[in-house]
């Protein structure tokens, strides 16, 4: 059996998994922006050994959240922070939806941005427009028109 993520994500909000993950992009018109880190942070000595890593992200995931366009194309990640070419069709530029996700869904002591609505309605918009660019066979195209 061939298993799409698209259903995979799908099928986790239809369980009750992820509640509230899909909203209407006609109403999410002009999402709120996701606030900055507080002066001071990150601090690193809050972070466990193994978790450093995110120090990194959790400096970016503002101003990365941010760049996800509200209006049109609805979703997209824009702002150049990943993959090029930097394009809505290009499936590869939303693969930081992981990223967001970790976020807001790990309680730490250091990550201000745990259940935060703001980073989960830009969150929503994203995983909407990731989930438009996969093909019907289940793989992913970084070129125009969904070629492989």
């Amino acid at each position: 059996m061939h298993l799409k993520r698209r259903t995979v994500l799908l099928g986790a909000v239809g369980a009750g998994l992820a509640p509230a993950m899909l909203s209407s992009p006609a109403s999410a018109a002009g999402l709120p922006l996701l606030a900055g880190l507080p002066a001071g942070a990150p601090d690193r000595r809050l972070f466990a050994p193994g978790e450093q890593r995110f120090a990194g992200y959790l400096v970016i995931l503002a101003p990365m959240t941010n760049d996800i366009v509200d209006t049109d194309p609805y979703g997209f990640m824009g702002g150049g922070w990943w993959r090029t070419p930097a394009q809505p069709f290009n499936a590869r530029v939303q693969e930081h939806v992981f990223t967001l996700s970790w976020f807001y869904a790990n309680q730490r002591a250091w990550n201000p941005y745990y259940r935060n609505a703001a980073l989960l309605g830009r969150l929503d918009a994203a995983i909407q427009h990731y989930l438009s660019l996969q093909n019907p066979d289940g793989s992913w195209s970084v070129l125009a028109g969904g070629a492989r």
